[in-house]
């Protein structure tokens, strides 16, 4: 059987292929730590923050025009959703323990990642993005040169703040990212917004110099030295457990850009096309749903972190169930879609 889908299409497809993986791969992240679990799988599951913001990166520095209604509609949906989600939270709140809360309070502590969705601390970070993406855009696209320009000089950023951060514990303080929530870290999403653009935009001629071989030896040597390697500074040095301490590492850096590289350039077959065209429609939906279903299960006494692979399997089935579900409502669908 041949797949009647063009080679921009095919990239497409395959972005969405990395999507879901990277879906799978915070699940996973969520359902173990780092002291309860084998470390290795672990760290690697790290790489699903920078990949959602490489594929989100991809789609939209590479439109053919960006302005501000773009981000503002952009804005508005991922609004929608997160006060469509207070709405059931505070009335939770009132119930089980009679206080009625601030829904901006209540959005402030999700992006802090101090409510049962934690999760939304990423959604935070895409307004953030959004807010400045009309002026990002017409710098990225200034000229031929300055996607180039403006991705290294992010990357830059992210390169000495990982070595001052070391510096600075050597020294007896805590590290930068230690010390700035996670949505507010723009320099680390930002540059691995605008990797995700460039790579996308130079996959043609990546794929002319590296050849399939060379691809898979790259992201299976990056693999193997990542995983220890964040596992002795995040876990063994800085004693932090999260891997989210070790995006802006350079060779973190370079294995995340081997992934994208490896699996952008894939090309799915038309099986795993389809099946993953069921699954991408369900990411968000989640995303959300199985940090929520955590919290559940650990108030309840039910969620064990030393049976990550247990909690992995049910909670992508019962996550993709419930926002499969959802999807059929039409007020529940705005709850798990943007």
């Amino acid at each position: 059987m041949q797949c009647n889908v063009n080679d921009s299409a095919k990239h497409n497809v395959s972005m969405d292929f990395l999507k879901v993986i990277a879906t799978i791969l915070v699940v996973r992240l969520h359902s173990g730590n780092s002291a309860l679990c084998p470390a290795y799988t672990y760290y690697l599951a790290g790489c699903a923050v920078p990949i959602f913001f490489m594929v989100n990166g991809a789609f939209i520095l590479n439109r053919p025009f960006v302005d501000g209604k773009y981000a503002a509609i952009k804005i508005f949906h991922i609004s929608r959703l997160i006060f469509l989600w207070s709405i059931p939270y505070i009335g939770a709140a009132f119930l089980l323990k009679h206080k009625l809360k601030n829904p901006l309070i209540f959005v402030l502590d999700s992006f802090m990642q101090k409510s049962a969705l934690a999760n939304f601390w990423f959604l935070g970070a895409l307004i953030l993005i959004y807010l400045m993406l009309p002026l990002l855009y017409k710098i990225y696209h200034y000229n031929r040169t300055s996607p180039l320009l403006v991705t290294v000089f992010l990357g830059g950023i992210c390169i000495c703040i990982d070595l001052l951060s070391i510096l600075m514990f050597f020294n007896g303080h805590e590290t930068i990212s230690h010390m700035v929530p996670q949505f507010l870290r723009l320099w680390t999403w930002l540059f691995y917004f605008c990797l995700g653009g460039i790579i996308f935009n130079k996959l043609p001629e990546i794929k002319n110099h590296l050849t399939f071989k060379l691809r898979l030896l790259f992201i299976f040597g990056m693999s193997l030295l990542s995983g220890p390697l964040q596992y002795w500074l995040v876990n063994q040095w800085y004693h932090y457990g999260s891997p989210e301490y070790a995006f802006d590492n350079i060779i973190i850096i370079i294995w995340n850009i081997s992934i994208m590289i490896f699996f952008a350039l894939l090309n799915p077959t038309c099986h795993i096309t389809k099946t993953g065209a069921g699954f991408i429609s369900l990411t968000l939906g989640v995303y959300i749903i199985h940090g929520l279903l955590i919290e559940i299960l650990k108030s309840l006494g039910l969620f064990n972190y030393t049976h990550w692979y247990v909690n992995t399997f049910i909670l992508i089935i019962s996550s993709s169930a419930i926002t499969y579900l959802a999807k059929k409502v039409p007020i529940a669908k705005y709850f798990v879609t943007l």
